[in-house]
């Protein structure tokens, strides 16, 4: 179940939101990113559940719950430590 010191108890369900954002990743080239990306899309520990998109590189927006999704580089199905 839920992390009993966790304000909210839902568990993540990590559906991937929106596409990747492309960048330098340690072993990739570097990519092309719009300008916009900055500027219009969340970043680490903002709810992207508006914009599904991530500003910073090779982060993806992932669901929680109807309320909450957060930018990362990865998920996995089920609570989070961090929560």
């Amino acid at each position: 179940g839920p992390l009993l010191a966790d304000a909210n108890p839902d568990i993540w369900n990590c559906t991937a939101m929106g596409g990747r954002t492309p960048g330098m990743s340690a072993a990739s080239p570097s990519k092309f990113v719009a300008d916009w990306v900055k500027t219009n899309c969340s970043k680490v520990g903002e709810n992207c559940r508006g914009t599904m998109c991530c500003s910073d590189p090779t982060n993806q927006c992932y669901e929680k719950n109807k309320h909450w999704a957060s930018c990362s580089r990865g998920c996995q199905v089920g609570v989070h430590k961090d929560d």
